[in-house]
């Protein structure tokens, strides 16, 4: 978690736009604001019967879906402004 914080920090002092967090510990980064946002592979092999193959294997890969949350407490209506710079 602090190495997590850390990246975070870091990001935010050097006023990055995007911070790429990646697929692994779905849950703390969710509880940390983190947005999913889609992934592609792109894979190629020169013999077109391993492409065939490699397109069905990947497609079998299970991964889990990451949970949406919102770390911003919400009030009532106007109570509470996020600041949007």
């Amino acid at each position: 978690m602090r190495l997590l914080h850390a990246t975070i920090d870091d990001a935010i002092a050097w006023r990055c736009a995007r911070l790429s967090l990646g697929r692994t510990a779905l849950e703390p980064k969710a509880g940390l604001g983190a947005m999913p946002e889609p992934m592609t592979v792109w894979l190629r092999h020169r013999v077109p019967a391993v492409n065939w193959l490699l397109r069905g294997l990947l497609g079998a890969v299970p991964h889990a879906e990451a949970p949406e949350r919102n770390p911003f407490k919400t009030g009532p209506a106007g109570s509470e402004k996020i600041p949007t710079d």
